[in-house]
């Protein structure tokens, strides 16, 4: 089973060992949908969450 640790840094664990999580955006994006999890997340919210409010997605 995968456990994610959001509070402190971000942290991926499979069962027996912590797994790499790539560059600042990936853990960014990542950690939106976390905080979501069980609910549709829009694009929108998503970029924003990347490059802050008033950004819009392509």
């Amino acid at each position: 089973m995968t456990a994610f640790g959001l509070l402190g840094p971000l942290v991926v664990h499979d069962g027996t060992r912590e797994l790499p999580v790539g560059g600042p955006k990936v853990r960014v994006v990542l950690a939106a949908l976390l905080l979501q999890a069980g609910r549709t997340v829009s694009k929108d919210s998503v970029v924003e969450a990347l490059w802050g409010p008033g950004a819009r997605a392509p």
